[in-house]
């Protein structure tokens, strides 16, 4: 039993199913953690403002440091599992490739393997592309773009048009893709995977190709990496997501193997898994597992969210104007732009995703300001 309940798709299921319920929970009621709260490419992002300043950028909460140190820690021991046991973006890539065949869809394409040689370093190029914006910008400058903040956001179509249609856009682009070329995303344009495949060369459990393989080739059609299993001895190509598909489909016991005390692929994926947890549930319990990013000096109120002391708040979008704004929280422009230290002459027109750009707050922050002018 416990065999079974071990295996990779359930575990890519259960985490599936609770960063959308995140996402469903975000949309009904913002107090919840956003798309970048669950992110760990967020804790990469910001890593620079961190060290430089001690500061999250705009968007980015702590959450997001503590899953990268999970990840990485996995990593350590396995390679680039995060991406073939818990990345929820890679689990909805894999099934839709998976629903396709059963569709009958022709999900075998490949790009000629010249080209593929080529095109799988293009993630490298977007992950330098991003971090450098990033990290002299100082804000999520890829957000309108991230297919994943629109995956996240599903739930709510009018956020993914006001703010992220793009990103929505690239969504539904690499999903069609991924109908036909398995992990299309993961393989080419991943900027995380690209990060995370150096662990593969040094990682201590690694795929490995023992004496008596017969070269028959059924691990490397079964490889979503299409990496050369039968050209090398032990797999530290930084392209595996550590799936372990290859001895899955070997017709030879024991010539596909894991070259750490011959673990099972089964209790290998669990060992990530059970690290990654006590990473994610230490930080909790050690009170660092923030829900939003707050802003120096304004707290909750009276122990609740501002949303859950003042009503009027929950409402506000980002796609909001100030005098909307003011509309719904009964306050007036002058008291609004007092509150957020904004120019007299700032159109009333003006959304809060302009005023967060501009003063680097995000909308909790500006929220908790607001709350603080109605009171208790």
């Amino acid at each position: 039993m416990w065999k079974r309940v071990a295996q990779r798709p359930w575990w890519q299921l259960v985490v599936l199913l609770t960063v959308m319920t995140f996402g469903l929970l975000h949309t009904i009621d913002h107090a919840f953690p956003s798309a970048h709260a669950l992110c760990p490419f967020g804790g990469l992002a910001t890593l620079y403002s961190v060290i430089q300043t001690g500061e999250f950028i705009h968007r980015v909460h702590s959450s997001a440091v503590f899953l990268l140190l999970a990840v990485v820690i996995t990593a350590v021991v396995a390679g680039r599992a995060f991406c073939g046991r818990l990345c929820p973006f890679g689990t909805v890539q894999e099934w839709v490739n998976r629903a396709g065949r059963k569709l009958g869809i022709r999900t075998s394409l490949e790009l000629p393997e010249r080209l593929h040689r080529i095109a799988k370093y293009a993630k490298y190029v977007v992950l330098a592309l991003v971090l450098y914006y990033t990290w002299t910008a100082g804000k999520l400058v890829y957000r309108a773009w991230c297919p994943w903040s629109a995956f996240m956001t599903i739930f709510d179509p009018q956020e993914i048009v006001e703010d992220i249609l793009m990103g929505g856009v690239i969504l539904l682009v690499l999903l069609v893709m991924g109908l036909f070329i398995e992990r299309f995303f993961c393989r080419y344009l991943c900027p995380f995977g690209a990060a995370l495949s150096v662990f593969n060369r040094f990682s201590v459990i690694k795929p490995e190709r023992q004496n008596s393989c017969v070269e028959c080739m059924l691990c490397e059609k079964a490889c979503p990496a299409r990496i050369k299993i039968c050209q090398t001895e032990k797999v530290t190509d930084g392209e595996c997501i550590h799936c372990y598909n290859c001895i899955a489909a070997c017709p030879h016991k024991g010539s596909m193997t894991l070259n750490f005390a011959r673990l099972q692929p089964h209790v290998a994926g669990l060992l990530v898994v059970l690290l990654f947890g006590a990473v994610v549930a230490g930080s909790v319990a050690a009170g660092y597992w923030e829900r939003g990013r707050t802003f120096p000096g304004a707290v909750d109120v009276g122990g609740r969210t501002v949303e859950e002391a003042h009503p009027s708040l929950r409402e506000v979008r980002a796609s909001h104007t100030l005098d909307q704004v003011a509309e719904q929280s009964g306050l007036t422009l002058a008291e609004i732009r007092d509150a957020l230290k904004l120019p007299d002459d700032l159109d009333e027109k003006t959304t809060v995703r302009e005023v967060s750009e501009q003063t680097g707050q995000s909308r909790r922050d500006l929220l908790l300001l607001l709350g603080e002018l109605l009171g208790d």
